[in-house]
Order: structure tokens, then sequence, then C-alpha cells
């Protein structure tokens, strides 16, 4: 019998968590699930790691690349073409899950069947696992909420990420048939495509619970450090197609130019001016702009 859930876990160079992270998967209090292990021709020791747990029953799939992809999002897509489940959640092979946070949210999926994605809250923990004081979404209760999908990216996705992280995601396998394969071609911002697209296609529930633990890494390469420019290349490339897609008015393009200039106008980034010229009509934008989205605000033009 196929699972009702396909856990995908795709690593590279995440030693030093991988071990926590698939136990993690593996203590959840649902039982009717598969795992898959990807490794994206890691050099840190991760094939060992993960050797030790090919053996083991609810892994159906281990699946190694001899050269690395170049972008995480490639393994996502080999890793959803494996799945067998209705549901998939891409566990970052650096993250740690609540053993909750399974059953929560493939529960509250199962009730809407146009329910295409749920998601829960993310404590943020450092590379020690420590705890961290940096939120961003606040949780005071228990809460579910539902949200059409056009809605939920108008008002939550447009100005931010608000899926900043896969490991507190779950979605339905059906769904991301029609999901444009576009995202596989970022590097950086691949995962705010992809969520944008499938929360269209249908709707989607935020479970008010802090059930997963994201890492942020404090140390990054000088190469990282130089390549995050490509981030706001890839950006203003995402909001263009998503203002195609949601089929924005002149005024609402106008308050989405004047938020992100606001912002951009505060980055320092290596190449500035590239991303200028290739996105001047979304982080070039004048006074009046940033005025224009300061005023929408009031009238949520954005939503």
């Amino acid at each position: 019998m196929k699972p009702q859930v396909s856990v995908i876990i795709p690593n590279y160079n995440h030693a030093r968590y991988l071990r926590e992270r698939i136990e993690s998967v593996l203590r959840q209090d649902y039982d009717d699930y598969e795992v898959i292990i990807l490794d994206d021709a890691s050099t840190d020791g991760s094939r060992d790691i993960i050797r030790e747990y090919e053996g083991h029953p609810r892994v159906s799939h281990v699946v190694a690349n001899e050269q690395n992809s170049g972008t995480p999002f490639l393994q996502w897509d080999k890793g959803i073409s494996l799945a067998q489940g209705e549901f998939v959640w891409i566990a970052e092979s650096d993250d740690v899950a609540d053993t909750q946070l399974l059953s929560t949210v493939v529960r509250e999926l199962a009730k809407r069947s146009d329910a295409v994605v749920g998601f829960v809250h993310s404590r943020l923990i450092d590379e020690d696992g420590r705890l961290m004081q940096r939120v961003w979404h606040k949780t005071n209760s228990d809460s579910v909420l539902t949200y059409d999908g056009r809605t939920f990216v108008m008002q939550k996705m447009l100005t931010s990420n608000y899926i900043y992280n896969a490991s507190m995601a779950v979605f339905r396998k059906s769904a991301y048939a029609a999901v444009s394969r576009h995202y596989k071609d970022y590097n950086f911002c691949g995962d705010w495509a992809f969520w944008m697209d499938i929360a269209l296609k249908g709707s989607v529930v935020e479970v008010c619970r802090v059930l997963n633990s994201y890492r942020l890494h404090s140390r990054q390469t000088t190469e990282q450090s130089l390549k995050y420019g490509g981030k706001w290349l890839e950006t203003g490339e995402i909001l263009k197609t998503a203002a195609d897609m949601l089929g924005l008015s002149s005024m609402q393009r106008k308050c989405l130019r004047g938020r992100y200039t606001k912002h951009f106008r505060h980055i320092d980034i290596p190449n500035r001016s590239e991303v200028l010229k290739v996105h001047g009509d979304i982080f070039g934008g004048s006074w009046i702009d940033i005025c224009s989205y300061e005023t929408g605000k009031l009238f949520h033009f954005l939503r």
C-alpha cells in the first residue's frame, strides 16, 4: 500500500546536523509515511551517515548524485517524482521537527479537500541548536487559519516569503502537477516562487503552533556573501511573474515597486547597479512610489 505522506530529506554537506534531522523525522507520532533521502554529492561525510539508514523500513529511496546539481530545487523535483504519498513534506537536512508536526499538519489538510498547503510556525535555532530570540511568526494561540490561495499570496507572500522554511510546510502532491517547473531555475528564491504558485491552486492552512526548528547558520563564507546579490536578481524576476499571475492593477504595481524600492535602498550588495539595470521597475522607483506604498498600506492595496 502506498504511504499517505512522502518525506523528502535533501542533503548537501550537512553531516553535522543530518543524523539529528533524520531521527526527528523517524520519531514522528504519525506512522503512515515513507522517507526519501537525497544527497547532492556531499564532501563532508554525509554519505556515511546516510548509509546507516539505508535498510530502515521507513526509508524507501536513497539517491546520491555523483555531481552537485548546483541548486537545491532540482533535488526537490527529483524527490517529488519519487514520492508515492498523497502529501509531501520537504524536511531540510539541517532543521529539526517536533514529534507532532506531521500528524498535526496532515490532520488539518485532510479536513479540506481543496487545501493544497499546510504549515506550522517555527522557532529559530543557531548552528549549535540554541534557541535564538529572532522570530517572524508570533504565536499566541493554537488557532488554525484558512486562506483562499489568492488571498494568501496577496496578503502574505508579495511583501516577503511567509513560508520561509520548507521544513515547516506540507503540500498535496496532486497540486504539484499544475505548478510551473520554473522554480527549479533559481538558486536562492525558488522556494518563494514554488509556494506562491502552489498556493494559487487551492486553499492554504496555517497552524499557529510552533512545531518546527529552523536552523540559521551564523557563519557564511566570502563566496556566499559575494553571491548574495544574486538573490535580488531572482527576487525581481519572481515579483514580476507574481504580478502578472495575479493580474495586479497599475496602482498595486506602484505600491509593490514602492515597497521594494524602500527596502532596496538600505541593502548593501556588490551588484547593486546590475540589479537596478535589470529590475529598475521593481527596485528603482521614486519617492512617489514609496509614498504610494505607505498610503496604500492603509487601504490594503496589496490585499
